[in-house]
């Protein structure tokens, strides 16, 4: 059998969803669940017995009853998914304590539905060939899978806190019977002896071959150590090499060989570091001699630099003192900073230029605004003659129209006494 993953919600000290990928765990075929007291090992242990038996580790006194997290509320869910395979078939179990929401339903209330549990044996293809949901069915299908019952898996593969010191203190018919399942106790005993007599043939086979190759190999060595061997005093007492001698006088020899070889090293170790410590001052003298070379070249540089700047000076200037010479570059630095100031004036005359033009232009649509006014004024003597002509004619107008009113009401008495 082998575990693959476990997942875990609601499920003792972790309220809220756990995995644990024992695939990483296990790449290099051991792994050890470790932590202080209450950091949840037992729960693990307990996680995988109740996926896969429908109970928890610890004998008769547990069931599945207590494997719900007292931290869960109503509202929280639990479960426990266990992945796993036996001969390279794969299988899938989960189970929802009584009374418990599954974690894979939505819902925030807290079921009221027994216990549940799925448990799917999968193809080559990835196909499910076996689903069961029952209880008894699927504790069946592990037992028959695992050849154990509950209490023989605690007991022979999970080992929990406290359980292996039980196994041990089991009488011989007892552990027996629990291992009849594993192992088959049908003249078990008779085939135990015969693989012991059968191991001890081999391993005395073993024990004469390892002598002889322990014997070739001392004497290739007695023939690659000879110089060390004549050095060795007091020289061994025994040939070590020799079928007759005994395993500790070739530890002794082999001891005394080690020690002259060590002494060597020692001396080669100090020797070679006292090399270093030559090569290492002789390194920094190099690089000293190199920076004074590059010193020594920059200085000659600057030696022909002023040479070159000499042969340069005019005739007249040649004889110049050292302070006149200063006093002229200071003279000269400040027309530079003058001639700055006029060069950043001249740079900006483009833009002086458009401003001048912008101006221009709008002078020009002033003038002929202005032209246009003054001929609106003067044409504001004749439109006023114009405007007193037409309230002339509009006053007499409405003097004709006031008598015309008139008449109209004198004609309109009269008809109405001629009627």
């Amino acid at each position: 059998m082998r575990l693959h993953r476990l997942a875990l919600t609601g499920i003792g000290p972790f309220l809220r969803r756990q995995e644990i990928d024992f695939d990483d765990l296990a790449g290099s075929g051991l792994f050890l669940i470790d932590g202080p007291t209450g950091a949840g090992k037992t729960t693990i242990i307990d996680a995988i017995v109740y996926a896969l038996y429908g109970d928890v580790s610890g004998g008769s006194d547990s069931d599945g009853t207590r494997i719900r997290s007292s931290y869960c509320s109503d509202a929280d869910p639990s479960g426990v998914g266990l992945e796993f395979s036996v001969d390279g078939r794969r299988h899938r179990v989960t189970r929802v304590p009584a009374g418990a929401r599954d974690p894979e339903e939505p819902g925030r209330a807290a079921s009221s539905k027994p216990a549940r549990q799925v448990l799917t044996e999968y193809g080559d293809d990835d196909s499910a060939l076996t689903v069961l949901t029952r209880d008894r069915d699927i504790r069946e299908h592990v037992q028959d899978l695992l050849n154990m019952t509950s209490e023989q898996f605690r007991q022979l593969v999970v080992l929990p806190q406290g359980r292996f010191a039980d196994l041990l203190r089991m009488t011989p018919t007892d552990r027996l019977n629990s291992l009849a399942s594993l192992l088959d106790h049908r003249d078990l005993f008779q085939r135990v002896q015969d693989d012991l007599k059968e191991q001890g043939v081999r391993a005395e086979d073993d024990r004469r071959a390892a002598r002889q190759a322990v014997a070739s190999a001392g004497q290739q060595l007695a023939g690659r150590l000879r110089t060390h061997l004549e050095a060795l005093d007091p020289p061994p007492a025994t040939d070590f090499t020799s079928s007759d001698a005994t395993d500790d006088d070739r530890r002794g020899a082999v001891d005394a060989i080690l020690a002259g070889l060590r002494r060597d090293l020692g001396t080669a170790t100090t020797a070679r570091d006292a090399h270093r410590t030559a090569a290492a001052a002789l390194a920094r003298s190099a690089e000293q001699a190199r920076s004074i070379a590059t010193a020594l070249a920059e200085v000659g540089d600057a030696q022909r630099a002023v040479v070159d700047a000499e042969r340069a000076l005019a005739p007249a200037d040649s004889g110049i003192a050292s302070a006149e010479l200063s006093a002229r570059i200071g003279a000269l630095r400040v027309q530079e900073g003058s001639l700055g100031e006029l060069a950043a004036w001249e740079a900006e005359a483009p833009a002086r230029a458009a401003e001048r033009e912008q101006l221009a232009s709008q002078a020009s649509t002033s003038a002929t605004a202005a032209t246009a006014l003054r001929a609106e004024r003067a044409a504001l003597p004749g439109q006023r003659a114009a405007h007193e002509a037409q309230r002339s004619a509009a006053q007499l107008l409405a003097g004709s129209l006031s008598a015309a009113a008139r008449e109209e009401d004198r004609l309109g008495i009269l008809v109405g006494k001629a009627e």
